[in-house]
């Protein structure tokens, strides 16, 4: 393979700046890392925010062939200036990023995305798209993003689910390497008898759209209904979010009942998550492509309660490997907690199948990271 000089990265979020450390996300920062050890010079390029209470587990390494372009950005500031910010943003990109002979390599979808395409576009540029979540969300930016894939070099995408839809306009396009945290797939055997309690697990970032809300109302109406549950959530989230989960939890009267605890950096510390947990609950409708979390749950065996997502589809298959429930509606996820809860050969079924499933998808990836293939890809 012959590795590419030079890739800029353009994230669809906001890098952070823990004190003149960048950070990343886990699976992005595993991103930057790969392709520094297979010697590419790498740019990031992306809007940037200041906090201070990011964890600073993923900070980004400092290298010579590392460079960071953040275009500085206040998140609290009106509409107004986020206007402002975007059109920066897209002049700063025409100061930087298409000055050198670099690929670019854009995640999609976002607002932070589509002035950089755009420009790629009239500047004749050739980029390559990473499709992290759904793009057809939005009616009104969905012939966007189908305009861009025709165009790009090659895509890569998180989910079967995407790369089937995708194929409609691109031939180049493959799933990306799940970039799990666990090296030990199926190594033991998931105990699926509950003992006092229901474990009920959540790992995720704290916010609303992810339906941690839900979580804590259908924990309550359990409770209320006499079934004896324990929910341990485990995830980062801004100041603002977590004391809106605090708060949520003292007015359901759930403050026995829920366990937050935080940011969990730790792979040893997320396994015995996992292992201890009675059933994986991930009822997101969040605009996100296939969750690495919902992989990790598969790997221990986990019975898994969640929505089926986009990005999702045919490897999770509902009745099959998982439960699949609507997003926003507590109702139907109590009705389906409540009966996995008192079952334990569902339990038995959904968990050991998604084991088995997801061992031979990831059977697919071996010896491959998502670096090796935007560089194949590429060279």
């Amino acid at each position: 393979m012959n590795t590419p000089r030079n890739i800029t990265l353009v994230p669809n979020y906001a890098i952070k700046d823990h004190r003149g450390w960048y950070v990343l996300a886990p699976s992005e920062n595993a991103l930057v890392r790969d392709l520094l050890d297979l010697d590419v010079k790498v740019q990031v390029f992306a809007l940037c925010t200041s906090d201070s209470s990011e964890p600073p587990t993923y900070r980004l390494p400092k290298s010579p062939s590392l460079t960071i372009h953040g275009v500085r950005v206040n998140t609290r500031r009106g509409r107004i200036r986020k206007v402002y910010d975007y059109i920066r943003f897209a002049i700063s990109a025409l100061q930087n990023v298409f000055r050198d002979d670099s690929t670019l390599y854009v995640f999609y979808p976002g607002n932070v995305a589509l002035p950089v395409l755009l420009v790629a576009l009239l500047r004749r540029r050739k980029f390559g798209i990473y499709v992290r979540g759904d793009w057809g969300y939005r009616v009104d930016f969905r012939w966007i993003g189908e305009f861009v894939f025709r165009r790009a070099e090659f895509i890569v995408a998180t989910g079967m689910g995407f790369v089937e839809q995708l194929k409609r306009f691109n031939k180049r396009v493959q799933p990306v390497s799940p970039m799990i945290s666990f090296s030990a797939i199926g190594s033991s055997k998931k105990n699926y008898e509950i003992e006092g309690e229901a474990n009920l697990l959540y790992v995720g970032r704290m916010v609303r759209e992810k339906g941690i809300f839900e979580i804590l109302e259908a924990a309550a109406r359990l409770r209320d209904a006499g079934i004896p549950i324990k929910v341990t959530m485990a995830g980062g989230g801004s100041e603002y979010e977590n004391a809106l989960v605090e708060t949520e939890i003292r007015r359901q009267g759930l403050s026995d009942s829920v366990e937050c605890l935080g940011f969990v950096a730790g792979s040893s510390e997320l396994s015995e998550l996992f292992r201890d947990c009675d059933i994986f609950v991930f009822p997101s409708y969040y605009v996100e492509g296939f969750p690495r979390v919902v992989y990790e749950a598969m790997v221990f065996g986990c019975p898994i309660v969640c929505t089926i997502l986009p990005g999702m589809r045919g490897l999770m298959r509902n009745r099959e490997n998982c439960v699949g429930v609507l997003g926003g509606q507590p109702t139907e996820l109590v009705r389906e907690l409540r009966n996995m809860i008192s079952d334990i050969e569902l339990r038995t079924k959904l968990g050991t199948q998604a084991q088995e499933d997801v061992r031979n998808y990831l059977d697919n990836f071996e010896g491959v990271t998502h670096a090796r293939q935007i560089c194949a890809e590429v060279s």
